[in-house]
């Protein structure tokens, strides 16, 4: 079973596919205090519709968000996800 989602994508189409007590969404730093091992787990690191101040999409966007991601404590989980997990690129 898949417990763990990494997307670029801003839409909600991988939450509508999901039951919303079973699964959720971690865009945001503040996210991460509402971690619920027993669902799944949709990191959005390039952000969300819903808070259009922290999406990846323009270049510039891209060369900060290497140099130092606005959700540095997202970007760290998913970091040790990729080096820890078997993933699965889609």
């Amino acid at each position: 079973q898949i417990k763990t989602i990494i997307t670029t994508n801003y839409d909600a189409l991988i939450e509508s596919a999901y039951w919303q007590d079973y699964f959720q969404v971690i865009c945001k730093n503040d996210d991460i205090i509402r971690y619920n091992s027993n669902g799944v787990s949709l990191y959005k690191i390039h952000g969300d519709c819903k808070h259009l101040e922290d999406i990846v999409i323009s270049n510039t966007d891209y060369r900060q968000f290497l140099d130092k991601p606005k959700q540095e404590l997202i970007w760290n989980i998913v970091l040790h996800e990729l080096s820890t997990k078997n993933i699965i690129f889609i």
